[in-house]
């Protein structure tokens, strides 16, 4: 499970700053919320199952999202062998002059098999900065590998690891070579990050594959029907079909998902069925919610995070708030996967949903960097209107628009 992810100096984020998934010590109005939206870790520790973040256009809520996605990029792809930081897409923030030519700083703190891990790094265009792994083996944290510039130091937790310094170039994190390298340390927290989806944009190319992946599995098909089915989306069933081969490639053809719909006769009985293409005659809401169904089982399933940007967009404000529910129900969620998603509908500020730890708001500032601030740390009371009181401004994170009587429109 997540516990925290800072950036800094990357894209509108300057400063370092922190994402935390630790719930609050606070009491909420409806204590269901206070025993459905956390997961207890230890007695010290309880950890939330969703998160949410607002914020105007060009906020940073996006930002956001692409900093998780870079780190998880430049840990991955270590197939990359002769790629430098840039190739991943690494930018420092570039309003200020002296931040221009400072490296960028990730790092994330999670558990991995009731262990937890905190590692991070520190790159500019061309080469790792800085590097370390910690882990908390009883109670206190300790050092499993320190690097600065080339200079690599192996901790007897990371032995496993010792040789390996030498065969790591100066584009790219040790870490990703002792995995590649067969580090079982390494190789575990690889897997955790690769089962840690981001997916930044609204586009759903990403999310298609994965369900059409679950699609190929006769019981993980029947999960994605029935899990679609309780949204009311007036089709009967979901299959695949492969695209007809072209002459002119070699690639393997690309599957389609065709969903199917009962014809009735006019007197409503059912006398045959029609097929439709799901990514050429259905909706782009129905498009996105056969998208969603494949990754958000698979999280479900392995209680790994999410991230989504933009959950909400082209869906139904109750299918987003049912997805939510779905993640904060014990019965549905009982592995304490995470779901954290950027949002402009502001139906979601409800104390009836949301702890005030869960959630947060991205602006900037005068000089364009971004500021990540939880609704826990504004001086609001339990029985307060979240939505009424964001929507007045109260929070920040809102845009403050000109006056619109007076636009330059040419005659």
């Amino acid at each position: 499970m997540l516990i925290e992810f800072t950036v800094g100096n990357f894209k509108s984020f300057r400063d370092k700053t922190t994402f935390s998934m630790i719930a609050a010590n606070l009491t909420s109005e409806d204590p269901v919320l206070d025993r459905d939206n956390v997961t207890p870790i230890k007695k010290t520790l309880s950890l939330l199952k969703t998160a949410a973040l607002y914020g105007a256009n060009a906020s940073g809520k996006s930002n956001f999202g692409l900093a998780l996605r870079f780190m998880r990029q430049m840990v991955l792809d270590v197939s990359q062998v002769n790629s430098t930081p840039a190739a991943f897409g690494v930018e420092p923030f570039l309003l200020d002059t002296h931040s221009q030519y400072q490296p960028s700083f990730f790092e994330i703190v999670f558990l991995l098999n009731g262990q937890q891990f905190r590692y991070g790094f520190e790159v500019d265009t061309s080469h790792v900065v800085s590097e370390w792994l910690f882990h908390v083996p009883k109670t206190k944290e300790v050092a499993l590998f320190l690097r600065e510039e080339q200079e690599i130091t192996v901790k007897s937790g990371f032995k496993e690891g010792k040789g390996l310094e030498s065969r790591t170039r100066k584009g790219a994190l040790f870490l990703s070579i002792a995995a590649l390298l067969n580090v079982h340390i390494a190789q575990q927290i690889l897997d955790w990050l690769r089962g840690f989806i981001v997916a930044t944009g609204i586009t759903d190319e990403l999310f298609r594959d994965f369900t059409i992946d679950r699609l190929q599995t006769e019981n993980k098909r029947k999960n994605i029907v029935g899990f679609l089915k309780a949204f009311d989306l007036g089709f009967d069933d979901l299959a695949l079909k492969a695209a007809e081969e072209k002459e002119d490639t070699q690639s393997s053809p690309q599957r389609s998902i065709i969903v199917t719909r009962k014809i009735k006769d006019k007197e409503g009985n059912i006398v045959a069925e029609q097929s439709f293409d799901a990514n050429n005659q259905e909706s782009q809401g129905t498009q996105k919610m056969i998208a969603l169904a494949g990754p958000l089982l698979g999280i479900l399933e392995y209680g790994q995070p999410i991230f989504i940007d933009e959950l909400d967009a082209r869906l139904h404000p109750l299918i987003t708030r049912r997805i939510i529910e779905i993640f904060q129900s014990p019965l549905t969620n009982p592995k304490g996967a995470q779901l954290i998603f950027s949002t402009h509908d502001a139906n979601l500020l409800d104390k009836r949903l949301f702890r005030r730890d869960q959630i947060w708001f991205t602006e900037k500032d005068r000089e364009g960097s971004t500021h990540l601030t939880s609704l826990v740390e504004y001086k609001v009371r339990n029985d307060a209107a979240y939505e009424k009181n964001y929507l007045e401004g109260r929070y920040g994170a809102i845009p403050f628009l000109g006056d619109l009587t007076r636009l330059p429109i040419a005659p």
